[in-house]
């Protein structure tokens, strides 16, 4: 699945949110960590260093 990348910019953050939202937030069939991933790999920048350092335990999904 390829998510679009976001990096922070505001004017952006409504598709990302709502394309990550369908695609993969809402997808009962995606185990935590899969979600962790996608996340994390379709972040950039600055937003992508806000999380660098959570830990990617699949208890940490939610607080990300």
């Amino acid at each position: 699945m390829n998510l679009p990348p976001f990096d922070g910019t505001y004017s952006q953050w409504v598709k990302y949110r709502n394309t990550f939202t369908s695609l993969i937030h809402r997808n009962a069939s995606l185990p935590r960590m899969l979600k962790v991933h996608y996340l994390i790999s379709s972040l950039a920048g600055s937003t992508a260093r806000t999380i660098e350092n959570i830990d990617i335990a699949e208890l940490y999904y939610e607080s990300a």
